[in-house]
């Protein structure tokens, strides 16, 4: 017999898959979301190159590597294959870039974002202070 929360688990995992073609009409919306990126690439090359590759990791290619999602955008795999691997770029600018566009979305003068990354199991019935957790 399959536990309770193993059965909620795999329905839930289930639920959880995506088709690929979910993506397909956002692809166009990608290429005005990428403008304040593109400008930390310093190359004409490596702006115009980044839509191409997330074009691709966007796709329904089953294989997401250079060869592959070159052959789906249409671009040399060379090309894709220097962006990814070879060509030498900075990932600060891309950073602050990223920050500016959180603020502007999220941002509120007194708010605040917290992230807890320990992502720890919860252990026993009690809290780290001693009292008697809900169950």
């Amino acid at each position: 017999m399959i536990p309770v929360w193993a059965q909620r688990q795999e329905a839930l995992l289930r639920d959880g898959i995506v088709s690929p073609d979910v993506f397909d009409h956002i692809v166009e919306r990608l290429r005005d979301c990428v403008v304040p990126y593109q400008r930390a690439f310093t190359t004409e090359a490596g702006k115009r190159t980044m839509h191409c590759y997330l074009q691709g990791l966007l796709s329904h290619v089953d294989c997401k590597n250079a060869e592959t999602i070159a052959a789906f955008v249409d671009v040399e795999r060379l090309v894709l294959q220097e962006f990814i691997g070879t060509a030498p770029w900075d990932h600060r600018p891309l950073v602050k870039e990223l920050v500016r566009e959180v603020v502007k979305q999220l941002g509120e003068p007194d708010g605040v974002i917290a992230f807890d990354p320990s992502r720890f199991p919860k252990r026993g019935r009690h809290s780290v202070g001693g009292e008697t957790a809900m169950v």
